[in-house]
């Protein structure tokens, strides 16, 4: 099978988000696929925008335009968790993330 059929998804799971995080992503998104240029969309957040990251050469930010959350494809996901009432218990969370991810609504 060639390559480029191949979907491929890259993830960290960390207790919160912030620049130190961010930037422990970017590196290890950058190890795992160091031959690619990795296009990575993000929004507007501080943690993506502080001159504090050092972005690794094979990784390029494409920034939304400002108050455009119907091209975060996260905000999707919130909004599936806010309406199943899932924000108290991190086990239903974790399921029901994973479910959405499967395609289950």
């Amino acid at each position: 099978m060639s390559r480029k059929n191949v979907a491929e998804s890259f993830f960290l799971e960390f207790s919160h988000l912030d620049t130190d995080c961010f930037q422990i992503y970017l590196n290890k998104l950058s190890e795992q696929y160091p031959e690619q240029l990795n296009i990575i969309q993000l929004d507007n957040g501080s943690f993506h925008t502080t001159k504090a990251l050092q972005v690794p050469p094979n990784i390029i930010f494409l920034f939304q335009p400002p108050h455009s959350p119907e091209l975060n494809p996260i905000e999707r996901l919130w909004q599936y968790i806010k309406n199943h009432d899932l924000l108290g218990d991190l086990r239903q969370f974790r399921t029901a993330a994973i479910a959405y991810k499967n395609g289950v609504k």
